[in-house]
């Protein structure tokens, strides 16, 4: 076998590129150490963002320092660099819909529900790190241990574990800055909607669990309303682009 290269790639969640040479150092000299001729390194999408980009430039000078392949032009280093063209894309507002609070004897732990679910970050899933900030500047800046959860009441529903924010309010939105990668949820719930006799619609929660109701309907073990979202009832052909919605009444579904 002609083995011509390393490929390095890290977990999405690496953030010390102080580090990275060293790491790519210890694989290179074990690759040469084997008798092979070094004609490439991958250093995969390491790169996340502008700042990552500086730093990780500077520890790749390195490598080049260090070797003779580099120094000779006999090898050459490429990155996988789609993460860093598209994680800036975009910056995700989302607004609080409910605060809760945890008080000990010494401290304070709140707990915020925005209107963005666990399964709308996929980026969660794949260990890239998410930083939420207040959208508006706060002239408190004490801040408080926090986390952030999506609207459901499912235990799994959480964004952010554990960050340090300001005392924020019903109302107030929270950004989370360069969106663009790995945040595009891999499938949608609206499928299926609920009405109920008030001429309001509800549509299923992912993070709940189901069971099958019908050969086409599935309907929440659980059977509390708050844990849906309501939508204004429009009509019984509602559509959702090229897809129509299945519905069903709630007063059948769960013998109201």
């Amino acid at each position: 076998m002609d083995v011509i290269g390393i490929k390095f790639h890290t977990y999405s969640g690496y953030r010390n590129a102080n580090n990275f040479s060293q790491i790519i150092s210890t694989y290179m000299d074990s690759f040469i150490d084997a008798g092979f001729n070094l004609k490439l390194l991958d250093i995969g999408d390491t790169i996340l963002n502008e700042e990552d980009f500086f730093n990780i430039a500077v520890e790749v000078r390195c490598i080049t320092d260090m070797y003779e392949c580099f120094k000779k032009g006999t090898a050459k280093i490429i990155a996988e660099v789609g993460r860093f063209f598209v994680s800036s894309a975009y910056t995700l507002a989302c607004k609080i819909d409910d605060i809760r609070e945890l008080t000990n004897t010494t401290n304070i732990h709140r707990i915020y529900h925005i209107n963005h679910d666990k399964y709308n970050f996929s980026c969660v899933y794949s260990d890239v790190p998410i930083v939420p900030k207040p959208l508006k500047t706060h002239n408190n800046k004490k801040l408080y241990a926090s986390s952030i959860w999506g609207p459901s009441n499912n235990e799994e529903d959480q964004i952010v574990e554990n960050v340090n924010l300001p005392k924020m309010s019903m109302g107030d939105w929270i950004i989370f800055e360069n969106m663009g990668a790995y945040t595009s949820p891999e499938s949608s719930g609206l499928d299926i909607i609920y009405t109920d006799n008030e001429n309001n619609i509800y549509l299923d929660n992912p993070l709940m669990e189901t069971e099958q109701f019908s050969d086409d309907i599935t309907v929440p073990n659980n059977t509390s309303v708050r844990n849906m979202i309501i939508l204004p009832f429009y009509s019984d052909n509602m559509t959702a682009g090229n897809h129509r919605l299945k519905y069903i009444h709630l007063s059948d579904a769960f013998n109201y």
